[in-house]
């Protein structure tokens, strides 16, 4: 070692060899030659600073600083080893020697630790630190540590931090049901190498969704585009750590970010529907998403009924009546009642919350009428009414309807209606028999029935003949044609009865008699006479006294010279003389089949002449009315007769007379029949013409006081009675032919009576037997309906002959003041015929 203290200035230049002690080829040795410089001890400047360049330096990389003398300098470190003080950031730390020592360029160095961070370039202290070591030249004079013209370190960025993401949440405001949605993803710095491979949904319920790009700006807030987002739940976007992400220095992104603010997707609000089908009816109103009550009305055959909805968003879901169905799918089928059946349709929004329900109303139809098919029998011509709501069910029935008619020709048809009844009318032709059938229908506002079928067994007309009407019509106008001429004959006979005595003769008297009679018979279809109510029986008001038996020429002079002539206060016309009588009679008949009731008054008046003491002729005129009611259903005939006559009584001997009589009558019938087929009236009206008389013999035998006289008397008759046909019977009126009734009776008899004097007058009671035999002919009556050209139908009216008794008595008196009373009773007995006859006669002498 060379030591010492310089003492002068200057170079000094010097060789030192050195040589080993080695032998064999050697010693060996060597030799380095030196130079000094002693100077006077200036000590070294630090010209420049050489920084790091600019850039960031992460950590593990190296800071390497240069720090340039104005000359050599010489570093000890034995004591320490200097260093350049650094700011990094906040914090100071120092950049240690590395290398230099012995040149002028000392090489200072700092390792990057992880966690220094200076991101506004790093800065470099004033001084070298020494830190217990040295630097100084070669004459070892200390080096000046200030730092001169050190480079800009704004450029020189230490970044060591790892970059990390500080937040995830969506951007903006999305729709809770919408299908693409933005995350804003913010890392702590700017950050390079992000793409979507980056970024992981985390998901909760349903929700999904796929991350389609990555944009950003600033490289700090990446905006992530989600999209296909459906379902319900939850959705986070979270950052994957694998090393891809970096930031500006490269510094790589190591921890994973799982802490965004997730998005909650409740799904769509829209619970509204876009379509509702029923499987039968309609929807009414039409459909509208907005409208949420429905009304279906489908008819009874319709049992049950679907539903298909259709929900405006896909994601929302529906229930039918409670049962989930599946947006555009039939729903089950649901039960309907007669009625209304209210069906809820209820839409759940995808987000769970938000609801609305659609309520269809289905009525459905009561059951569709049904009627009753049915049998009717009628008569042709005959209209009957059906009601076609009998039996029926369905109501309340709001028309009927006629489908078609089996047979044209049997009829026609048409409906009827009153308020909620409907009848069916069938008017059968007249000329049709058989069966035809008329289908109809019935409706209501459910619907119209399945046809039914009246079906009209028409029968045809019946035989008219057989009719209890019309044979109590018929017999009813052949007894009063009757009854009217025996009336005549009646009326006639008893003042040819008065002709026997002058006396009775004389006294023009009002000889009504009020009378009834009954006849009860018991036969076949064909009609017999009805009993002659009221025959006139004559009374004796008065025999004169006298002297011999018999009525004589000289018993007439006694007479009157007892007052009984003309002196007797009466109108004395000598040879004439003027009477009237006449009874009202009252009659009822039952032949079995039909009852007649009958009312018949006959009048009659006249004038008589004595010709002789022998011959007594007159003429006199008379009127009858009878009015018969038949039945109980209204049938009556009533008929009118005016008669004139003449008539005489011959004495061939004493107290034997013969009486004869000659009449005509000219008749008028009115008649109203029942139709037993249709419950309406035929009227009718006919005319016709009549003779009638009678040849009388009878012997008198007789005192003062008593009369005892045997008769006999054939009384013939003989009506014609016109055609007519009635009005108002529709196809059942008939046509009546013309019609001859001819009369032939024989009567014998016996009258007695006897005259009782007392102060106030006469009192004559007296009785009378009467055998009749009617030796009736056939009366023919032909008819036919009136719609026919003919006369098909026929019968015999009093087909049959009668024989009969009469009894009768009698009570007359002679009252003051020329007054007299009679009573008198008669019964007719035999050949199932009893007839009953009371009478009453009132008479004043004029």
């Amino acid at each position: 070692m060379l030591s010492g203290s310089p003492t002068v200035n200057g170079t000094f230049n010097f060789t030192i060899t050195a040589t080993d002690s080695s032998t064999g080829n050697g010693p060996y040795g060597g030799s380095q030659a030196y130079s000094f410089q002693i100077g006077v001890g200036t000590p070294p400047v630090v010209g420049s600073v050489s920084v790091p360049a600019n850039g960031y330096y992460r950590a593990g990389e190296v800071l390497s600083f240069t720090v340039n003398f104005n000359e050599t300098v010489l570093v000890d470190t034995s004591g320490g080893s200097p260093s350049v003080p650094l700011v990094i950031g906040a914090a100071t730390v120092d950049a240690s020697y590395v290398s230099g020592s012995g040149s002028n360029a000392l090489v200072f160095q700092y390792l990057v630790d992880p966690g220094d961070l200076d991101l506004n370039g790093i800065q470099i202290g004033g001084v070298i630190g020494l830190n217990g070591g040295a630097i100084a030249n070669a004459f070892s004079t200390p080096a000046d540590l200030a730092l001169n013209n050190v480079g800009s370190t704004t450029g020189v960025l230490v970044d060591t931090i790892a970059p990390t993401a500080t937040s995830s949440s969506v951007s903006g405001s999305p729709a809770p049901d919408a299908v693409a949605v933005d995350f804003l993803v913010t890392f702590s710095k700017p950050v390079n190498g992000v793409d979507s491979s980056d970024f992981v949904l985390t998901r909760t319920g349903s929700a999904s969704g796929a991350v389609t790009n990555v944009a950003t700006s600033d490289n700090v807030t990446y905006t992530v585009s989600v999209t296909g987002v459906s379902g319900t739940g939850s959705l986070r976007l979270d950052v994957l750590a694998d090393g891809s992400i970096t930031d500006t220095p490269g510094n790589p992104m190591t921890a994973a970010y799982a802490s965004g603010t997730p998005w909650v997707r409740s799904g769509s609000s829209n619970a509204s529907l876009a379509g509702l089908a029923p499987s039968a009816g309609a929807l009414d109103p039409a459909f509208n998403a907005a409208t949420f009550g429905y009304a279906v009305a489908v008819a009874n055959s319709v049992a049950s009924l679907t539903l298909t909805p259709t929900a405006d968003d896909a994601n929302a879901t529906i229930t039918v009546n409670g049962t989930a169905v599946a947006s555009g799918n039939v729903s089950q089928p649901i039960t309907l009642s007669v009625g209304a059946t209210a069906i809820p349709v209820v839409v759940t929004a995808q987000d769970g919350a938000t609801t609305r329900t659609y309520t269809v109303t289905v009525t459905r139809a009561s059951p569709a009428p049904t009627v009753v098919s049915r049998i009717v029998a009628i008569n042709a011509g005959q209209t009957a009414s059906v009601e076609l709501t009998d039996g029926a069910t369905g109501g309340p029935f709001t028309g009927a309807a006629i489908i078609d008619i089996s047979d044209s020709s049997a009829g026609s048809a048409h409906i009827e209606q009153n308020g909620q009844s409907f009848l069916l009318v069938f008017a059968s032709s007249p000329t049709f028999s058989g069966g035809a059938d008329v289908r109809f229908t019935l409706s209501s506002a459910h619907g119209t029935s399945a046809p039914g079928t009246i079906s009209f067994t028409v029968l045809a007309r019946p035989d008219p003949a057989l009719d209890a009407e019309v044979l109590g019509l018929l017999r009813a106008q052949v007894d009063a044609s009757k009854r009217f001429a025996q009336a005549q004959t009646r009326n006639f006979n008893g003042r040819l009865e008065q002709l026997h005595d002058e006396g009775d003769r004389r006294r023009n008297s009002l000889n009504v008699r009020l009378g009834y009679s009954e006849s009860a018979e018991r036969g076949d279809r064909t009609a017999g006479s009805l009993n002659e109510a009221g025959a006139d029986a004559p009374g004796l008001l008065g025999y004169a006294p006298q002297s011999s038996g018999g009525a004589s020429e000289g018993g007439l002079a006694a007479g009157k010279a007892n007052g009984l002539g003309a002196s007797d206060g009466s109108m004395d016309l000598g040879p004439y003389a003027i009477w009237t009588g006449g009874f009202v009679d009252f009659s009822q008949s039952d032949n079995g089949g039909i009852d007649l009731d009958g009312t018949l008054v006959g009048v009659s008046a006249g004038i008589d002449y004595r010709f002789s003491d022998r011959f007594i002729g007159g003429f006199g005129v008379g009127f009858g009315r009878d009015r018969t009611d038949i039945g109980a259903n209204g049938t009556e005939s009533t008929g009118l007769a005016y008669s004139a006559a003449l008539y005489g009584s011959y004495k061939p001997a004493d107290n034997f007379f013969i009486d004869g009589l000659i009449g005509a009558s000219w008749l008028d019938f009115d008649s109203r029949r029942y139709i037993t087929a249709t419950g309406d009236f035929a009227m009718g009206s006919r005319s016709g013409q009549q003779v009638f008389g009678s040849l009388s013999a009878a012997y008198e035998f007789r005192d003062e006081t008593w009369l005892l006289s045997p008769y006999g008397r054939i009384e013939m008759s003989r009506t014609w009675l016109d055609g007519f046909a009635e009005e108002g019977g529709g196809t059942f009126g008939l046509r009546y032919g013309d019609q001859t009734i001819d009369t032939v009776s024989g009567v014998i008899g016996l009258r007695a009576e006897y005259a009782f004097k007392r102060s106030w007058g006469t009192l004559t009671p007296g009785a009378r037997i009467e055998y009749t035999h009617d030796f009736a002919g056939s009366s023919q009556a032909k008819l036919g309906y009136i719609d026919l050209d003919h006369l098909p139908y026929w019968l015999d009216v009093e087909a049959s002959s009668r024989s009969y008794v009469t009894l009768g008595l009698s009570l007359d008196a002679e009252l003051p003041q020329a007054w007299t009373l009679g009573v008198d009773y008669r019964t007719a007995f035999g050949n199932a015929r009893q007839d009953h006859t009371f009478g009453l006669k009132v008479g004043k002498q004029f």
